[in-house]
């Protein structure tokens, strides 16, 4: 999570004259946040398959069956928070950096 926030922090220093508060700024920002974060949610995914895969046996049926029942709702739900989350970061650090520019 701290990856995160310092990959969309640099992002929006280096980005600052890219990320504006207009609907092409926000609209780079929210693909630039979907990208990184579509990456950080698979992996996030196949780390909790994996780990359910090394439990014991008896435990892990049951584990896999209730992660397959509601894996794919929780990290859609995830993603989306994560892009609007990492999408405003980007925003706010680009505004920041042209208000400390003049």
């Amino acid at each position: 999570m701290l990856w995160n926030h310092i990959i969309h922090i640099v992002a929006g220093i280096f980005g600052a004259s890219i990320f504006l508060w207009t609907g092409d700024g926000i609209l780079l920002s929210a693909i630039i946040a979907a990208l990184s974060q579509a990456t950080d949610t698979i992996r996030m995914y196949f780390y909790h398959k994996n780990h359910i895969l090394s439990a014991p046996e008896g435990v892990r049926e049951e584990q896999m069956h209730n992660f397959k029942e509601g894996a794919l709702y929780k990290f859609a739900q995830l993603y989306i928070v994560k892009v609007i989350w990492y999408g405003v970061v980007t925003l706010i650090t680009a505004q920041l950096m042209r208000s400390f520019s003049t």
